[in-house]
């Protein structure tokens, strides 16, 4: 009874299982520290992956309004994001941009409305950003509409031709003295030549 006594009453073997317990809490402990840390990182690499896939869109809607707003492009041809080749192209012409962050693969379909006047580009364009972790590449996808609004005047091919002659003498108003009179607020821009008298009435003025 004394030896069964002294067994139950020695405490050594607890230690052992104490300091077993308290290395596998801290191990465990450990490995959640280390996975939070990989999913933070994974998460942050993502939202950055996606926020660059984003900026490469939006490139590839400013380079496809750089060529529409070329004057010697004609913003209503739906070849216009097309490149020179021998045969004729297949719709929608589809450009790759290459930037260090990535690539934009963008695109434009013409709409025109004959009987109200009116047309407008439908652009998508898509950003591409390689994926650090080796799974699909980061992708956003944007769209635009950009309304044609056709220029009425365009650049003179020979300035020479640019300016007014008035050869109308004494067809102004009877004893006013004035062959040529610009009144109200009348801007004259290009050069005038008046044979007989002008006159410049209220704010009216050549500039």
């Amino acid at each position: 009874m004394r030896l069964l006594r002294r067994l139950f009453g020695e405490e050594q073997g607890f230690a052992l299982v104490i300091a077993l317990g308290v290395t596998v809490v801290l191990s465990m402990t450990v490995v959640t520290v280390i996975e939070s840390a990989r999913s933070n990182s994974r998460n942050s690499t993502m939202s950055g992956g996606r926020a660059s896939a984003y900026d490469l869109a939006e490139a590839g809607v400013s380079n496809a309004m750089s060529i529409l707003r070329v004057p010697t492009n004609n913003a209503l041809d739906k070849y216009v994001f097309c490149t020179d080749s021998g045969s004729l192209p297949t719709l929608p012409c589809k450009r790759t941009d290459t930037y260090s962050s990535g690539k934009v693969i963008w695109y434009g379909t013409l709409y025109q409305n004959a009987a109200a006047g009116t047309a407008y580009w439908d652009l998508f364009s898509t950003g591409y950003v390689r994926n650090p972790y080796g799974g699909a590449d980061y992708q956003k996808t944007i769209r635009a509409t950009i309304p044609v609004v056709p220029v009425t005047t365009q650049p003179l091919n020979n300035p020479s031709w640019n300016y007014i002659f008035s050869r109308a003498t004494g067809s102004g108003v009877a004893l006013s003295g004035c062959d040529m009179t610009l009144q109200n607020s009348v801007n004259v821009t290009s050069p005038l030549y008046v044979m007989g008298n002008l006159c410049l009435k209220n704010t009216a003025k050549i500039s």
